[in-house]
């Protein structure tokens, strides 16, 4: 095989030319006993003198800097999820539980039933659905005159959750987006949530300089199932 191993042109290296990496059918006889180039004597000499030869210009330096810099960390994002806000607290649903929004109307107490959580029956959009408060449910403590505002989807606003053959109605004081989130980022839970019924709060996450606590909707719409058994 050729010997010369110092050229940096592709075509010099005899590997190259008539040996595995050749374009063509390798020609290489030696092959017939070695079966590949790195196999050969000629092959581990010239690995050697490329080791041993000098770094190009810059080659150090555009390393040092690579190794250097940060890194660009790959950012993993929740599925979809809406922000809404119950008295003080920013809270989340998953999205695609969210039935339907509409403004509130309404309810209508069923005798024997309706307490301060399961509140009674709305007509919403001409659907007959039972409504609750999600603030007694999972303990939100109640601020008399707080602020809040009727301005377009932004202010009070009745939110069906559930599935096509089930819904559960809750009035929220403002809606704020549908967003995803880091799930990397965990700033723990607010303090006034930490202080109440923490077990309907999965976990919380940042989103537009608010702490939002992300509800257990298995958890909440179960325990409303069993108020009504």
């Amino acid at each position: 095989m050729d010997t010369n191993t110092k050229s940096r042109n592709r075509s010099d290296y005899c590997w190259n030319n008539i040996g595995t990496w050749a374009d063509d059918t390798p020609s290489c006889p030696a092959l017939k006993e070695l079966v590949h180039c790195r196999n050969c004597d000629v092959f581990h000499a010239g690995a050697k003198t490329l080791l041993e030869s000098p770094a190009p210009e810059g080659y150090l330096n555009e390393w040092t800097e690579e190794l250097s810099s940060e890194k660009e960390q790959h950012v993993k994002l929740s599925e979809p999820v809406f922000v809404f806000r119950l008295e003080q607290e920013w809270l989340a649903l998953p999205a695609h539980s969210v039935r339907n929004i509409s403004r509130p109307v309404p309810i209508h107490r069923v005798p024997g039933k309706s307490d301060d959580t399961l509140l009674g029956l709305a007509n919403i959009k001409g659907d007959i659905e039972l409504c609750f408060s999600m603030k007694a449910l999972i303990g939100v403590e109640l601020h008399p005159g707080a602020n809040g505002n009727d301005s377009g989807i932004f202010g009070e606003r009745f939110v069906a959750i559930g599935t096509n053959e089930e819904n559960w109605v809750f009035a929220v004081d403002e809606i704020l987006d549908i967003c995803r989130y880091r799930i990397d980022e965990d700033p723990g839970l607010p303090a006034t949530v930490a202080n109440s019924r923490p077990c309907y709060i999965s976990s919380v996450f940042r989103y537009k300089n608010f702490t939002v606590g992300m509800l257990d909707e298995e958890l909440i719409t179960d325990t409303l199932k069993r108020r009504i058994s």
